[in-house]
């Protein structure tokens, strides 16, 4: 019964978040507040005449009915700030959500450790190589990724800690059952059953200007750290930066290439000494859990089950090489005294392995 008044709560129209927060500081409970007279309502701060009598006119739970029912014959979930499933830390963060829709296997909880990871969605493939491998180590490691499902760095990361067996929370910019972009309708599918969906946005609402903004909070605040993978000087996800920092989270960048505009934005983070430089996942560890730095002293390393092919003496040479810091093909040939061409085709099988990429006319190790 609780959640109806959280939904008749969330859909009274004309009255603002800060004000729907100020109630329930006063009444703690929705219910409470949809039971309380209007001579009671004005006694909270910045309560008007004119929002007293629209709560008081509101008074009917039909609507909210009626989305329950729709609600539970899609199996979508909905959760409250009374309920286990919503996170704590993201009840302490500006104008919290009401209501969380959830679909998907996973229930959050507060013994969990999330971290976020966004960044640009015309991502270059160092951005996404890197975006996956660290989420793939802190998946392994037992955290939960967070991200918001575009393109590019946050279907990365959602993916690397599918590819780790763990668990991963995508944050939708629109309704809970709408899959934007179209094209992620396949990782939508995976990370419900290995993860959840959740959005503040109830059934069919399409992605706006405006939502994704909005959801970037949640994603933040869901997180003990937040990842910029790779943005540019003016991408959104140096929003969600800000609000994490707002939200007295950590935060942290990955560097970037000083000639790459997807990287002028995550650079700048670190020039600033806005976010910390990350280089490895053990980064972020180190930073979030204080007794990471001991206990992986005390413990073996998890098992890495990614196969390397095996390769012959001439490309582990060049293999080395890249590793090194050569990255062209006119220089790898040269410090292996092999032909263009046959450095080429090693090259060619090696991207196939999955050993390295090209990005730009260069080769770095994936």
């Amino acid at each position: 019964m609780d959640t109806l008044y959280w939904l008749w709560l969330r859909d009274i129209e004309k009255l603002s978040a800060t004000k729907k927060q100020k109630l329930l500081e006063k009444f703690e409970s929705p219910q409470a507040i949809y039971q309380a007279g209007a001579a009671e309502l004005l006694v909270v701060e910045n309560i008007t005449l004119s929002d007293a009598q629209n709560i008081v006119g509101n008074k009917n739970l039909d609507s909210a009915e009626n989305q329950k029912k729709q609600l539970t014959e899609k199996g979508i979930a909905i959760v409250t700030p009374d309920q286990r499933g919503y996170p704590s830390p993201l009840q302490n963060i500006h104008h919290y959500p009401l209501v969380l829709y959830h679909r998907g296997e996973y229930e959050m909880n507060d013994e969990d450790i999330y971290i976020s990871m966004v960044g640009s969605r015309n991502a270059t493939q160092y951005g996404v190589r890197s975006a996956k491998e660290i989420a793939y180590q802190l998946a392994k490691r037992g955290i939960v990724i967070v991200s918001g499902m575009a393109y590019g760095i946050d279907a990365a990361a959602h993916q690397g800690a599918l590819e780790a067996g763990g668990k991963t929370v995508a944050v939708l910019g629109c309704g809970i059952d709408v899959v934007y972009p179209r094209s992620n309708e396949g990782l939508y599918q995976q990370i419900m059953k290995n993860g959840c969906v959740v959005s503040e946005y109830g059934l069919g609402v399409p992605p706006a200007v405006y939502t994704f903004p909005a959801r970037n909070r949640i994603i933040s605040g869901l997180s003990a750290g937040t990842v910029i993978v790779e943005a540019a000087a003016k991408s959104g996800a140096l929003i969600t930066a800000k609000l994490a920092l707002e939200q007295n989270r950590e935060v942290f960048a990955v560097p970037g290439s000083i000639v790459s505009p997807t990287s002028d934005g995550t650079n700048a983070l670190i020039k600033n000494t806005a976010a910390k430089l990350v280089t490895s996942y053990e980064d972020i560890l180190e930073e979030i859990l204080p007794a990471y730095t001991k206990k992986k002293t005390e413990k073996p390393p998890v098992e890495d089950k990614r196969q390397k092919p095996q390769l012959s003496g001439e490309e582990e040479k060049i293999y080395q090489l890249i590793l090194k810091g050569c990255t062209e093909i006119d220089e790898l040939a040269l410090h292996a005294n092999l032909s263009t061409s046959a450095v080429s085709s090693m090259l060619t099988m090696m991207e196939i392995d999955g050993l390295i990429y090209k990005d730009k006319g260069s080769f770095f190790i994936s």
